[in-house]
């Protein structure tokens, strides 16, 4: 199974967490027509659970009655020679190059865009590996609804695709974790914490950087149809539903 549709083993379930859930399916149900697919995206920065929490509107989608077709744009990554080719540590390359758009638009959205009956593969590319994977095409419902997550969502490139954006805030979570990150393994000596200190601040620059140009590019916060505040998990709160 390739990374990002492997699913979370221990997801936080709390009332409030499945009230939110059951809100955006509620809304997904609404949205959708009978005679076509329905295209989901699930939005937002790195690290703020959208694989997490697309999966369990998956789920509870399921569970509904729908036909869900689950995917993610961490199935579409470039190989990491392509990632990296503007330098590790680069933002504009994390915008840029980290998910090859030709193959996820050609091999999933595409299709879905086309209808039923479209042949679609749900991965490309496994990135822990760095390397191809071969799924199994498979072909478009009448009745299916695409739930897919991931970052960047609503780029000039991506966003005619969809019929519904969800977009997860976990901006205060997020930036909390990657401070932890740099204090966990803090050196004693006042040298070394420099050095420390400068080495986390060029890999962090890279997620952070590269996500304040998405989102002052296009302010997918603004354009989403629902907005929702993950940064309590176990107390997700919608913020917009327009």
């Amino acid at each position: 199974m390739p990374a990002g549709l492997d699913g979370n083993q221990n997801p936080v379930t709390t009332p409030e967490r499945s009230g939110v859930i059951d809100a955006v399916v509620a809304t997904i149900e609404a949205a959708k027509s009978p005679d076509r697919p329905l295209m989901v995206a699930i939005d937002g920065i790195d690290g703020a659970g959208k694989s997490t929490f697309a999966d369990e509107v998956a789920n509870t989608a399921r569970e509904r009655g729908m036909r869900i077709v689950r995917s993610t744009i961490d199935s579409f990554h470039n190989e990491r020679r392509i990632r990296h080719s503007r330098g590790q540590a680069s933002p504009l390359g994390f915008y840029a190059d980290s998910h090859d758009l030709a193959a996820l638009r050609r091999e999933l959205l595409d299709p879905f865009l086309s209808g039923a009956g479209a042949s679609y593969r749900l991965a490309v590319f496994d990135e822990p590996t760095d390397s191809p994977v071969h799924m199994p095409p498979a072909r478009v419902g009448p009745d299916d609804v695409l739930v897919f997550d991931g970052i960047f969502l609503q780029r000039p490139e991506l966003t005619a695709c969809w019929d519904l954006v969800v977009f997860l805030d976990g901006q205060q979570r997020v930036d909390l974790e990657r401070l932890g990150l740099v204090l966990a393994d803090l050196p004693s000596d006042p040298i070394e914490v420099v050095a420390h200190t400068l080495t986390w601040s060029k890999r962090i620059d890279r997620y952070s950087s590269g996500l304040r140009h998405y989102l002052d590019l296009v302010d997918p916060q603004a354009s989403a149809d629902l907005v929702i505040d993950n940064n309590d998990i176990s107390a997700p709160f919608i913020v917009e539903n327009r």
